[in-house]
């Protein structure tokens, strides 16, 4: 994660706010741009370095840039070279270019471990801070507040060990003094505090802004109600005024999984609406309005397969409890044609534990009926995961054994289904 995180930084819109956050400090534009550079040399974190990091002053370290030989290739191969070129190689602290181009056609690199001055060396005695097991979590906190005291983008770039140290403080009562006052060295440095939320409410990410809010609400830095303000300004600044896709949803489901946000429900409606579509109504329906929900659950049977894929991500976050809902969402999806979008919505279904037996009286009418081999195991695959009423097992059975199509590639969910349900009986 946190290699992707980096990347995600350093690349494309991610590296905007690198530089912004430079020239905010007061950094020329070509300033920002070599600094943004540095940061990238030092922080790569790629598995390359991390093998470098861990053999710190190791002269050579041989590895695979590609995928590594099994053994008994490797074995022959060792074999062949220390027969051909012996041993005088081994312990010299010197590549041995023989064995290299004799794993060649497996891409067999060399490398040599971290020394100090090298770009990476820095990066990996920061990393050792955070997984030192010797140090306390006091002095952890410590070195926590200076790697804050450094630019707003390089403690982002820490932001998954960060959020590990902070959601591992103890409440209040449980702090030893040590930590209390560590701690409190933190919630009084206002100009880290400063950089990291001007940071965090630049980022280009949402997901990695509204986590950085996260931190600054364990580390004291923002109370609840002003942890809930900076995502609430957020989605007004970003979500809500923009062209929204499956990704907007799924994070503005996850912010308000709690529902805290909903109790703002006054802020949200008062609020314009600029843009109408799915993808928004998605979003307004994760923040508390019941006036939308419908509008998703339809998109679920929509032939676009764009506003199919933002019903899905709503449903996992709000999925269908209600009978009379489920029950318009099955007649949907039964007049729907044989399409990708039908076989869609019905794996979207699956994974709602249906039990209402209207509708799964519904799904069985629609076996028969249905267009392909495609629709046949979806629909098996909604009543594999439901709550099948005992007594109607037996007629589902001869239902499925009559009516199914034969695709030809063996068995399929159906005859799962069969066999289950032959079982429970």
């Amino acid at each position: 994660m946190q290699q992707r995180v980096f990347r995600h930084l350093l690349a494309g819109e991610g590296s905007l706010s690198v530089r912004r956050s430079f020239v905010r400090e007061g950094r020329t534009p070509a300033d920002a741009e070599r600094l943004a550079r540095a940061l990238a040399a030092r922080h790569d974190d790629n598995n390359r370095d991390r093998v470098r990091r861990i053999f710190k002053d190791v002269p050579v370290i041989y590895g695979f840039s590609a995928v590594a030989p099994l053994g008994p290739s490797a074995a022959t191969l060792l074999a062949q070279h220390f027969q051909l070129d012996g041993t005088a190689s081994v312990a010299t602290g010197r590549t041995s270019a023989s064995l290299v181009e004799r794993f060649s056609a497996h891409g067999m690199v060399a490398v040599s471990g971290v020394h100090s001055g090298d770009a990476i060396d820095a990066f990996r005695g920061d990393v050792c801070e955070f997984a030192d097991d010797r140090t306390s979590p006091a002095e952890r906190l410590g070195f926590v507040q200076k790697l804050l005291d450094r630019n707003g983008a390089e403690a982002r770039l820490f932001l998954d060990r960060l959020e590990k140290v902070a959601n591992s403080l103890p409440p209040d009562a449980e702090r030893t003094t040590d930590l209390a006052a560590a701690l409190d060295n933190i919630v009084h440095d206002a100009k880290a505090r400063a950089r990291f939320l001007d940071f965090a409410r630049d980022a280009d990410d949402l997901t990695v802004r509204s986590r950085m809010f996260a931190v600054a609400q364990k580390l004291d830095w923002l109370t609840v109600e002003e942890q809930q303000a900076e995502l609430v300004r957020m989605i007004d600044e970003r979500m809500l005024p923009l062209p929204a896709t499956p990704r907007d949803v799924n994070l503005a489901c996850s912010l308000n999984r709690d529902e805290a946000l909903s109790l703002m429900e006054e802020h949200w409606w008062a609020a314009p609406r600029p843009i109408d579509d799915v993808a928004h109504a998605a979003i307004r329906a994760c923040l508390g309005s019941l006036d939308d929900r419908p509008r998703v659950l339809q998109a679920l049977t929509s032939p676009r397969d764009d506003e199919g894929q933002i019903a899905q991500v709503y449903l996992v976050y709000r999925p269908i409890i209600d009978a009379r809902e489920l029950r318009e969402v099955v007649a949907g999806i039964a007049s729907m044609s044989a399409t990708p979008a039908k076989i869609r919505a019905l794996e979207t279904l699956s994974h709602q534990s249906v039990s209402d037996p209207v509708a799964l009286e519904a799904l069985a009418e629609a076996f028969p009926a249905a267009e392909s081999v495609g629709v046949q195991v979806a629909i098996a695959g909604v009543l594999l995961r439901a709550h099948y009423p005992e007594e109607d097992k037996p007629e589902l059975i001869q239902t499925l054994r009559q009516y199914r199509r034969r695709s030809g590639s063996g068995e399929d969910l159906i005859d799962v289904l069969i066999r289950r349900l032959e079982r429970s009986q």
